[in-house]
């Protein structure tokens, strides 16, 4: 997690790295550190690996 000033307050960034290749694999953008921001970053991760488009309602 980092957090950075903006123009209207801090804003955290939470990213998920995948290890083997390197890449960032997801990512949630928030103006609070709580841990819904790393929860939202493994949820966007996850859906990107599966292309983008939610399958049997997960």
């Amino acid at each position: 997690m980092a957090g950075t000033q903006a123009e209207d307050g801090k804003l955290y960034l939470c990213a998920i790295k995948d290890v083997f290749s390197g890449r960032i694999v997801g990512y949630s953008i928030s103006d609070r550190m709580k841990a819904r921001l790393a929860v939202k970053a493994l949820d966007n991760a996850i859906f990107r690996r599966r292309g983008g488009c939610k399958k049997n309602g997960v």
